[in-house]
């Protein structure tokens, strides 16, 4: 009778766990990204956890979000848009958003980011867009940023960015609009231009 207990009670707890793990797993990852922040509380009003696609969340520019971007993101293999410029995103970027491997623009810009700019960014060949500039990232900008032979769009100004700017930059034959600004190495009345980059 006390083993059959056990199994029952075993089985019951195995059940529960598979519930709660939920199939959704993209879903999972964003609400963990909801719980994360701290936010108005209409800012993320459309969350329906009872839906296949729990939110629709379009664009959460300027919205009032405040909090750490989680490592998961980096599992939302379908995102192609993470616009949350303008916000009060606080931590570092999470290395594992270069696993975005449909992201088409990355809008950081304007929030309270620390850190340096991953390396691994690099390796989102869809990416078209990179916006990072007015936070307080620092280091050097990563030479596999040269990989992003898509991009049209790369702004890193009003940051703490140090060094030189990467040569493999020159690969990106797409590329229309370059804005940086490196301490030390640039006067502060310098004009930064493509033509005196290269």
């Amino acid at each position: 009778m006390g083993s059959q207990f056990a199994a029952a009670t075993l089985l019951t707890g195995l059940l529960a766990f598979a519930m709660s793990a939920n199939c959704n797993t993209e879903g999972d990852i964003l609400y963990a990204q909801r719980m994360a922040w701290q936010q108005p509380i209409d800012a993320l009003e459309s969350w329906d956890p009872t839906l296949e696609n729990p939110c629709l969340w379009e664009d959460l520019g300027n919205a009032g979000i405040s909090g750490p971007l989680v490592p998961e993101l980096g599992d939302l293999e379908k995102l192609q848009y993470l616009m949350l410029f303008k916000n009060g995103l606080n931590g570092s970027i999470p290395t594992t958003l270069g696993n975005l491997n449909n992201l088409v623009s990355l809008d950081l810009q304007d929030n309270l980011l620390s850190g340096t700019i991953p390396g691994s960014l690099g390796a989102i060949s869809t990416l078209k867009n990179m916006r990072l500039h007015g936070n307080n990232l620092t280091g050097a900008i990563p030479s596999s940023l040269g990989n992003l032979t898509n991009l049209v769009d790369l702004e890193l100004q009003n940051n703490a960015l140090s060094g030189s700017i990467p040569a493999s930059l020159g690969n990106i034959k797409t590329l229309r609009l370059l804005y940086v600004i490196l301490l030390y190495y640039f006067p502060h009345n310098a004009h930064i231009s493509w033509q005196n980059i290269f």
